[in-house]
Protein backbone atom coordinates (compact mmCIF):
# COMPACT_ATOMS: atom_id res chain seq x y z
CA UNK A 1 0.00 0.00 0.00
CA UNK A 2 2.88 2.20 1.12
CA UNK A 3 4.92 1.47 -2.08
CA UNK A 4 1.88 2.24 -4.09
CA UNK A 5 1.00 5.63 -2.55
CA UNK A 6 5.11 6.77 -2.79
CA UNK A 7 4.93 5.85 -6.32
CA UNK A 8 2.10 8.22 -6.92
CA UNK A 9 3.77 10.72 -4.89
CA UNK A 10 7.09 10.43 -6.82
CA UNK A 11 5.34 10.37 -10.38
CA UNK A 12 3.34 13.59 -8.85
CA UNK A 13 6.26 15.42 -7.21
CA UNK A 14 7.91 14.92 -10.64
CA UNK A 15 5.46 16.16 -13.30
CA UNK A 16 3.73 18.70 -10.96
CA UNK A 17 5.46 21.66 -10.03
CA UNK A 18 2.46 22.79 -7.44
CA UNK A 19 2.65 18.83 -5.97
CA UNK A 20 6.52 19.34 -5.74
CA UNK A 21 6.07 22.61 -3.53
CA UNK A 22 3.25 21.43 -1.69
CA UNK A 23 5.22 18.17 -0.74
CA UNK A 24 8.54 20.91 -0.20
CA UNK A 25 6.36 22.49 2.72
CA UNK A 26 4.79 19.16 3.97
CA UNK A 27 8.88 18.40 4.64
CA UNK A 28 9.63 21.79 5.91
CA UNK A 29 7.11 21.11 8.29
CA UNK A 30 7.94 17.77 9.64
CA UNK A 31 11.36 18.75 10.23
CA UNK A 32 10.62 21.32 12.02
CA UNK A 33 7.90 19.72 14.16
CA UNK A 34 10.12 16.39 14.31
CA UNK A 35 7.29 14.16 12.37
CA UNK A 36 7.87 12.14 8.80
CA UNK A 37 5.00 13.24 6.40
CA UNK A 38 2.76 10.33 4.91
CA UNK A 39 2.95 9.45 1.03
CA UNK A 40 -0.83 9.55 1.52
CA UNK A 41 -0.63 12.93 2.73
CA UNK A 42 1.55 14.35 0.29
CA UNK A 43 -0.43 12.00 -2.28
CA UNK A 44 -3.60 13.64 -1.09
CA UNK A 45 -1.58 17.15 -1.46
CA UNK A 46 -0.79 16.59 -4.60
CA UNK A 47 -4.09 15.18 -5.50
CA UNK A 48 -6.34 18.09 -4.35
CA UNK A 49 -3.59 20.50 -6.45
CA UNK A 50 -4.11 18.51 -9.52
CA UNK A 51 -8.10 18.88 -9.15
CA UNK A 52 -7.37 23.02 -8.70
CA UNK A 53 -5.72 23.14 -11.36
CA UNK A 54 -7.93 20.68 -13.51
CA UNK A 55 -10.59 23.44 -12.07
CA UNK A 56 -8.94 26.50 -12.92
CA UNK A 57 -8.00 25.08 -16.60
CA UNK A 58 -11.88 24.02 -16.88
CA UNK A 59 -12.65 28.10 -15.78
CA UNK A 60 -10.61 30.20 -17.62
CA UNK A 61 -11.47 28.00 -21.01
CA UNK A 62 -15.35 28.71 -20.11
CA UNK A 63 -14.67 32.56 -20.13
CA UNK A 64 -12.25 31.84 -23.41
CA UNK A 65 -15.39 30.53 -25.10
CA UNK A 66 -17.52 33.12 -23.25
CA UNK A 67 -15.50 36.14 -24.92
CA UNK A 68 -16.99 36.80 -28.41
CA UNK A 69 -13.20 35.76 -30.99
CA UNK A 70 -11.63 38.58 -32.20
CA UNK A 71 -12.64 39.54 -36.01
CA UNK A 72 -10.06 37.86 -38.27
CA UNK A 73 -10.69 40.86 -41.03
CA UNK A 74 -10.52 44.80 -40.66
CA UNK A 75 -14.29 46.31 -40.99
CA UNK A 76 -12.95 48.64 -43.40
CA UNK A 77 -11.50 46.28 -45.78
CA UNK A 78 -14.72 44.34 -45.28
CA UNK A 79 -16.61 47.62 -47.03
CA UNK A 80 -13.90 48.55 -49.67
CA UNK A 81 -13.97 44.46 -50.71
CA UNK A 82 -18.01 44.77 -51.02
CA UNK A 83 -17.57 47.99 -53.27
CA UNK A 84 -15.24 45.93 -55.25
CA UNK A 85 -17.37 43.15 -55.39
CA UNK A 86 -20.53 44.93 -56.49
CA UNK A 87 -19.68 48.09 -58.32
CA UNK A 88 -15.93 47.77 -59.16
CA UNK A 89 -15.44 50.88 -57.30
CA UNK A 90 -11.97 50.08 -56.77
CA UNK A 91 -11.05 49.33 -60.36
CA UNK A 92 -12.12 52.66 -61.06
CA UNK A 93 -10.07 54.57 -58.56
CA UNK A 94 -6.88 52.57 -59.55
CA UNK A 95 -7.26 52.77 -63.31
CA UNK A 96 -4.92 55.11 -64.90
CA UNK A 97 -7.75 57.84 -66.59
CA UNK A 98 -5.10 59.86 -68.62
CA UNK A 99 -6.13 57.71 -71.97
CA UNK A 100 -9.88 58.18 -71.99
CA UNK A 101 -11.67 61.06 -72.79
CA UNK A 102 -14.29 62.76 -69.97
CA UNK A 103 -17.26 61.27 -71.86
CA UNK A 104 -15.17 57.30 -71.91
CA UNK A 105 -14.55 58.27 -67.92
CA UNK A 106 -18.29 59.01 -67.58
CA UNK A 107 -19.27 56.50 -69.19
CA UNK A 108 -18.06 53.83 -67.28
CA UNK A 109 -18.50 56.03 -63.69
CA UNK A 110 -22.39 56.28 -64.15
CA UNK A 111 -22.12 52.31 -63.27
CA UNK A 112 -20.40 51.87 -61.15
CA UNK A 113 -21.85 54.64 -58.98
CA UNK A 114 -24.89 53.30 -59.64
CA UNK A 115 -24.01 50.15 -58.22
CA UNK A 116 -22.22 51.89 -55.09
CA UNK A 117 -24.95 53.38 -54.06
CA UNK A 118 -27.13 50.04 -54.02
CA UNK A 119 -24.42 49.01 -51.73
CA UNK A 120 -24.15 52.00 -49.89
CA UNK A 121 -27.93 51.83 -49.47
CA UNK A 122 -28.34 48.39 -47.82
CA UNK A 123 -25.62 48.54 -45.53
CA UNK A 124 -25.78 51.99 -44.24
CA UNK A 125 -29.09 53.20 -45.13
CA UNK A 126 -27.93 56.98 -45.45
CA UNK A 127 -29.77 59.99 -45.23
CA UNK A 128 -29.79 63.41 -44.74
CA UNK A 129 -28.97 65.37 -41.49
CA UNK A 130 -31.33 67.66 -42.20
CA UNK A 131 -34.53 67.63 -44.10
CA UNK A 132 -33.98 71.85 -45.24
CA UNK A 133 -31.63 71.96 -48.28
CA UNK A 134 -28.78 73.80 -49.57
CA UNK A 135 -29.39 77.59 -49.39
CA UNK A 136 -31.97 77.50 -46.67
CA UNK A 137 -31.27 79.66 -43.55
CA UNK A 138 -30.34 77.79 -40.36
CA UNK A 139 -30.38 78.60 -36.83
CA UNK A 140 -27.41 76.41 -34.29
CA UNK A 141 -28.39 75.83 -30.64
CA UNK A 142 -26.37 77.49 -28.24
CA UNK A 143 -23.63 74.77 -27.67
CA UNK A 144 -22.49 73.29 -31.19
CA UNK A 145 -21.32 69.42 -31.80
CA UNK A 146 -18.56 69.72 -34.35
CA UNK A 147 -19.24 66.24 -35.32
CA UNK A 148 -22.71 67.06 -36.64
CA UNK A 149 -22.09 71.02 -38.08
CA UNK A 150 -19.39 72.26 -39.23
CA UNK A 151 -18.79 76.37 -38.99
CA UNK A 152 -17.09 77.89 -41.84
CA UNK A 153 -16.83 81.63 -42.99
CA UNK A 154 -17.28 84.64 -40.80
CA UNK A 155 -17.51 82.32 -37.20
CA UNK A 156 -16.53 84.58 -33.80
CA UNK A 157 -17.75 84.58 -30.48
CA UNK A 158 -20.10 81.75 -29.16
CA UNK A 159 -23.51 80.36 -30.15
CA UNK A 160 -25.76 80.60 -31.62
CA UNK A 161 -24.99 81.01 -34.69
CA UNK A 162 -27.26 81.76 -37.66
CA UNK A 163 -26.23 81.31 -41.53
CA UNK A 164 -27.10 79.48 -44.94
CA UNK A 165 -26.75 75.91 -45.40
CA UNK A 166 -24.05 75.09 -47.73
CA UNK A 167 -23.97 71.34 -47.89
CA UNK A 168 -27.19 69.04 -45.43
CA UNK A 169 -24.61 66.90 -44.17
CA UNK A 170 -25.08 62.90 -44.36
CA UNK A 171 -25.94 60.28 -41.40
CA UNK A 172 -25.72 56.47 -41.56
CA UNK A 173 -29.14 55.22 -40.15
CA UNK A 174 -27.77 52.07 -39.62
CA UNK A 175 -24.39 49.66 -40.66
CA UNK A 176 -25.29 45.77 -41.68
CA UNK A 177 -21.69 45.22 -42.91
CA UNK A 178 -21.39 41.68 -44.87
CA UNK A 179 -19.62 38.76 -42.56
CA UNK A 180 -16.50 37.54 -43.68
CA UNK A 181 -15.07 33.99 -42.69
CA UNK A 182 -11.99 33.30 -45.05
CA UNK A 183 -8.85 32.55 -43.71
CA UNK A 184 -6.34 34.87 -41.72
CA UNK A 185 -3.92 35.35 -44.81
CA UNK A 186 -6.32 36.25 -46.91
CA UNK A 187 -7.68 39.01 -44.14
CA UNK A 188 -6.56 42.13 -46.48
CA UNK A 189 -7.38 40.82 -50.06
CA UNK A 190 -9.98 43.50 -51.35
CA UNK A 191 -10.55 41.33 -54.73
CA UNK A 192 -9.37 38.30 -55.16
CA UNK A 193 -7.45 37.43 -58.86
CA UNK A 194 -9.92 36.18 -61.12
CA UNK A 195 -8.74 33.05 -63.28
CA UNK A 196 -10.03 31.77 -66.49
CA UNK A 197 -8.81 28.24 -67.11
CA UNK A 198 -8.75 26.83 -70.48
Amino acid sequence: MRLGLAFKAFFQILMNRQAADAYRRLIDTATKSGSVPDAAVVADASTTTSKSEASATTKSAARRDAVPAKPLRNDAITLLATLQRESRLIDLLQESLDDYSDQQVGAAARDVIRDARKSMERMFAIVPLTEQVEGDSMQTEGEVDPGRIRLIGNVQGNGPFCGAITHHGWEASKCELPSWSGRAESSRVIAPIELEVD
